[in-house]
């Protein structure tokens, strides 16, 4: 996929994509008048790749394979090998896991499943449909060494820190552990954020006891868990697809959100969504979260919700991050702006871009998977590179 044709902007191919992304949404079919003008010089290749790093090719073939003919046979064929190689993964990562949250049932540790386990159980229709990298669930803070023990006696141990060098209540930086080996990895949770940037304005304010009490119970795969309530799946992928290096850079992550909202559409309480967006201090990301997927996706979502978040006055990097969100070319990275904009105060902002730029040794250390006396200047100049390669990218 080295050599690729120059078009003309917008692009004929990532038109296309978002159309067929779109039909899925809506349900509908792929509109005919885009269909018929697919030339012979239309760039599958190109189309095919897009949708690879989008992570939507398994979803595609899912979603419109009743519809082969508005693709190239070879487009579709890959389409469908990404489908079963997704569903292949997927399966793999279920019959890993289920020892694991077996065993946690069994000794009574409440699980909360997240992100692609969770939407992949509910919200999609088939294992095959939605990437996963590795499972991710959220435990209660009080459980972690209980878990840790757990986990521990079914032959995992932590392979980026030490749980028992973590201080119960302290949720600064370090969230989470991760678990597993060179093709398994169990990402377990002890807030609802999890990010490598400073988080001061908004990670205390989330009371993840209501996280809890709103949540709902699910049975799948033969395993009791819960999962997030409608409302708070909503403010958490917005959140999630904010996080720094997502930016909303990959139409996966609207995708969920639209496909949450489409699932969850006679439930929703939009009310209860402003409110606990505004308690929680995520107003701005939740904004911005549905205000992309309803403008990239034409997703429907009330208009006074959206009047109701949108901020009185954005800085100028939310209004560039935005108008490349809108646009459909955001990158890793530029939702900084709008994590720097919640920092509302000129001590705020200087702490945050501080710890952006120096995070503390055992955040670095979890990260690199090296103890912190290991950590040393060269690790904080390559961070330095990443960030700045990040923004101008």
């Amino acid at each position: 996929m080295n050599s690729r044709k120059k078009h003309p902007v917008p692009q004929v191919e990532e038109e296309y994509l978002l159309q067929s992304l779109a039909a899925v949404i809506s349900g509908k079919k792929l509109q005919r008048s885009l269909v018929s003008r697919i030339q012979n010089n239309f760039d599958w290749e190109y189309f095919l790749e897009s949708a690879r790093k989008n992570r939507i090719s398994s979803l595609l073939y899912f979603y419109l394979k009743d519809q082969e003919e508005s693709f190239s046979k070879n487009c579709f064929k890959q389409l469908n090998n990404d489908y079963n190689d997704t569903l292949a993964y997927n399966i793999y990562l279920w019959e890993k896991t289920k020892p694991i949250l077996k065993s946690l049932e069994e000794k009574g540790i409440e699980i909360l499943l997240l992100k692609g386990i969770a939407l992949g159980s509910t919200i999609y229709p088939s294992l095959g449909i939605r990437p996963m990298s590795d499972v991710d669930i959220l435990i209660k803070d009080k459980d972690t060494f209980t878990f840790d023990d757990i986990l521990n006696s079914l032959g995992y141990v932590a392979i980026d820190m030490n749980p028992q060098d973590i201080e119960l209540g302290k949720m600064d930086y370090l969230t989470s552990f991760c678990y597993g080996d060179k093709t398994y990895s169990f990402h377990v949770h002890r807030h609802l954020v999890n990010s490598t940037l400073p988080t001061f304005s908004y990670i205390s304010k989330i009371d993840m006891d209501r996280i809890w009490q709103k949540a709902r119970p699910i049975d799948t795969q033969g395993i009791k868990a819960l999962i997030l309530s409608p409302e708070h799946q909503i403010i958490y992928l917005c959140e999630h697809s904010l996080r720094i290096t997502h930016s909303f850079s990959r139409l996966i992550y609207p995708t969920d959100i639209a496909l949450t909202i489409n699932f969850y559409r006679d439930e929703i309480d939009w009310d209860f969504l402003i409110k606990e967006s505004f308690c929680f201090g995520l107003e701005r990301m939740v904004y911005c979260g549905l205000i992309g997927t309803h403008r990239v996706l034409h997703t429907e979502v009330p208009s006074y919700v959206l009047s109701n978040l949108k901020p009185k006055k954005l800085t100028f990097g939310e209004k560039v991050f935005l108008s490349r969100l809108i646009e459909n070319r955001s990158s890793s990275g530029l939702s900084y702006f709008v994590h720097l904009a919640m920092n509302r105060k000129p001590s705020e902002k200087i702490r945050f871009l501080f710890r952006t730029l120096f995070p503390p040794k055992n955040m670095m250390a979890q990260r690199h998977g090296i103890p912190p006396s290991k950590i040393n200047v060269l690790h904080y100049l390559a961070r330095l590179k990443e960030i700045i390669v990040s923004l101008i990218s």
